[in-house]
């Protein structure tokens, strides 16, 4: 039979193998070497038969067959368990364990060739083939998670990375991903457990930043977070790059504003800083992360002197272009958020590097040497903890200037739908179990009231089933439950219309929802929690004379919402009077919130100027 003719075909090759005349098979696969050595199916019966120990014609090459073969595209792949078997001999299921394992690792470093020349659909097109009808790995899947994160599916990339950890669960780079692809969708809480602190250390710079960045919204205790960033503190020490020589101050400095459109605090904070600047005081360049379209409608670009993105380029090339700038102080809202900055850190930018303090927890890169706040969000506690000095304001460190032109734009009556609602118009990354509890009980014993999640986040399929499947578990009726999402950035204040009172977050808040929150004239209820993160409402609060909306602890959080709820005709003056109080306050953008900013320039940088 090995001499007889056959039609080369996969097809009937298959059938040679299972009627136990491989050579025969052998042969009919080689009529065709040249004309079709790129067939995915006769690819993967060559190397098949080749690991069988069954000699091929001369042309034949196996060993490259794994580097070609791709799934094929609307055609079953040979059924190799079942020409294992009916090959029986020995070795011959781990020589077909092989053949999957070689075709697996083609298909990958293929596809992963595909997402370098950025064709991500083509990349998805191929992974997908091989997970249908290949044996996948841990890699694979891990793939196939950053191939859907960069296609836009943040839900997918999930998926994919879990299914990687079920694989390989002692693997700490599939452990990673998965908690990166958590924070994606905005689940702190599963990222934190993920990335255990045995489970990444300070040289994992990227997951390092994604550990602190899932931490500083969802642990209470500003120790352990003091403890966790001194640690990568003192390991990054090493790696820095010597202080450049001294060169001439000049009379005019460059400031550098290192920002991420994810803080919208610190864009109304740099707004009205910029809005109130003594004329060319300062030189002020705006190096922007992913600037889209938060980024149109926050007025920056107008206020600043110039604006560099930077969302692409590498940290070699963010330092340098920096260096080039010749930026004098830099004052970094990204932080942790975006881990390959940090690496732009090592290189030393600027002459004095220092981290606003209210945008999340600071980065503890060794280059920083102050924080920037006001003593209401740093009592001095919290700044010992830190070993990093704070260059505190005179003033309140926060702004909402912005959110009030973008209320007096949107109208603030509330919308007429007849039900009572609760709410939070804010990130889902700062709603974690503590708040979701706090939630709960108030639901419970207001069952008319609706709770009413409304941000951009919740485009995010993800995210939104995790706090409505969290809620529904506590008790919560998922038809009291609403979701929604802004067609514009510009849309997302507006959303306040349809909250009576607002619900805060703890143990981190958010400053820009507080202040859009207060600009709207929607009492915030919150928790004066023990770290800067959990303080942005209670000291918006206190500036504006309403420190009783201020709880100690989560009982009396729960008592002052059910009290102002049951107290409409009081509500509704509050809603009438917070926007006049506002304006009135330092949190409108003052003259002294930018000369304190001036003379800390000053100090920083070392510099004496005349009174």
């Amino acid at each position: 039979m090995a001499g007889t003719a056959i039609p080369p075909s996969p097809e009937d090759a298959e059938r040679r193998i299972l009627a136990g005349d491989l050579i025969g098979a052998a042969a009919a696969l080689g009529d065709s070497v040249d004309a079709d050595a790129a067939d995915p199916a006769r690819a993967r019966l060559r190397l098949f038969l080749a690991l069988s120990g069954v000699p091929l014609p001369a042309g034949s090459r196996p060993e490259a067959d794994a580097e070609a073969v791709v799934p094929a595209a609307g055609r079953p792949p040979p059924d190799l368990p079942a020409l294992a078997s009916a090959a029986s001999g020995p070795g011959t299921m781990q020589r077909m364990i092989e053949v999957e394992r070689r075709l697996t690792v083609a298909s990958s470093r293929r596809a992963e060739a595909l997402l370098a020349q950025g064709d991500a659909k083509a990349a998805r097109d191929l992974i997908e083939q091989t997970l249908a009808s290949l044996t996948a790995n841990a890699q694979s899947f891990q793939l196939f998670g950053r191939i859907n994160a960069a296609l836009g599916r943040p839900s997918d990339a999930v998926f994919a990375h879990e299914r990687a950890v079920d694989l390989a669960p002692a693997d700490r780079a599939a452990r990673i991903a998965l908690a990166h692809a958590l924070l994606t969708i905005q689940d702190c809480e599963r990222a934190a457990r993920m990335l255990a602190a045995d489970a990444v250390g300070p040289d994992e710079e990227a997951a390092f930043s994604d550990r602190l960045f899932a931490l500083a919204r969802t642990e209470a205790d500003p120790g352990r977070l003091a403890a966790e960033t001194l640690r990568y503190r003192a390991r990054a020490a090493s790696r820095i790059a010597p202080a450049p020589a001294g060169r001439p101050i000049p009379d005019v400095p460059v400031v550098g504003f290192l920002w991420n459109q994810r803080h919208r605090g610190a864009a109304m904070w740099m707004v009205d800083l910029l809005r109130h600047r003594t004329p060319d005081r300062y030189r002020a360049i705006l190096y922007g992360v992913d600037l889209t379209r938060r980024f149109e409608g926050s007025e920056l670009a107008e206020r600043v002197d110039q604006v560099v993105v930077c969302g692409s380029s590498t940290p070699a090339m963010i330092a340098g272009r920096m260096q080039q700038d010749a930026v004098d102080l830099l004052v970094n809202f990204a932080g942790h958020d975006e881990p390959e900055l940090l690496a732009a850190l090592d290189r030393r930018p600027a002459r004095v590097v220092v981290e606003w303090l209210e945008t999340g927890w600071p980065s503890g890169h060794p280059t920083v040497t102050h924080l920037v706040a006001d003593r209401g969000h740093c009592p001095p506690e919290a700044g010992r903890s830190m070993d990093i000095r704070v260059a505190a304001f005179p003033t309140v460190a926060i702004s909402g200037g912005p959110a009030l032109a973008a209320a007096d734009a949107a109208g603030r009556d509330r919308a007429a739908d007849g039900a009572f609602a609760y709410g939070w118009c804010g990130p889902a990354a700062t709603i974690g179990e503590a708040a979701l509890a706090a939630w709960t009980r108030i639901m419970k014993e207001h069952p008319a009231a609706q709770l009413r999640l409304l941000h951009d986040d919740w485009r995010v399929g993800s995210a939104r089933e995790r706090v409505a499947h969290r809620l529904m578990e506590m008790g919560v009726e998922g038809r009291r439950l609403d979701f929604d999402s802004p067609e514009r950035a510009a849309d997302q204040i507006a959303m306040w219309q349809r909250v009576d009172v607002a619900l805060d977050t703890f143990p981190a808040g958010d400053i820009a929802t507080t202040m859009e929150a207060l600009a709207m004239g929607v009492p915030i209820v919150t928790i004066a929690g023990a770290r800067h993160a959990g303080r942005h409402a209670a000291v918006a609060l206190s500036i504006l004379g309403m420190g009783e909306l201020v709880a100690r602890d989560t009982d009396g959080y729960v008592a002052k919402v059910l009290d102002l709820a049951a107290r409409p005709a009081a509500l509704a003056e509050l809603r009438r009077r917070i926007p006049d109080r506002m304006r009135a306050s330092p949190l409108a953008g003052t003259d002294l919130q930018a000369r304190s900013f001036e003379s800390m320039i000053d100090l920083l940088l070392g510099i004496r100027r005349g009174s």
